[in-house]
């Protein structure tokens, strides 16, 4: 089971350099769509999975806070033969802390977060629990 989540996070972060290192042909060019992001990793995924024997993985591209496009490939538990699916629950473990930490540095670059704010200042709704 390690193993698995250990090829699954391998998986995220192949395709996660994968999609911010895009050709220039791709990224840098205004006519360019989501189609061909798509049509990209659509490519890309499969043969990733089998360069790191990665049984399934699922994954989804948000554009303006909606779901773009979901695709799942392959097996979510290859002994019982269950497929895949956009749906299929998956543990995200610490792959998160990084795309969050990406993610906070993508908003800093664009002057939308101060690091030296508290982060109650952006996020109000969630509060820290308790410490035990």
């Amino acid at each position: 089971m390690i193993k698995k989540i250990q090829s699954l996070i391998l998986l995220i972060l192949l395709i996660f350099a994968t999609v911010t290192t895009l050709p220039v042909s791709v990224t840098a060019q205004e006519d360019k769509s989501l189609d061909d992001l798509i049509a990209h990793l659509e490519q890309r995924i499969p043969d990733l999975m089998n360069s790191y024997n990665i049984p399934g993985v699922a994954i989804a591209l948000v554009e303006d806070g909606e779901a773009a496009w979901v695709q799942a490939y392959g097996y979510a538990d290859l002994e019982e033969g269950r497929i895949m699916t956009g749906d299929t629950y998956c543990r995200v473990q610490s792959i998160s802390k990084s795309v969050t930490a990406w993610g906070v540095m993508k908003l800093v670059e664009q002057g939308k977060v101060d690091l030296d704010n508290p982060y109650s200042q952006y996020i109000t709704e969630w509060i820290f629990p308790a410490s035990i």
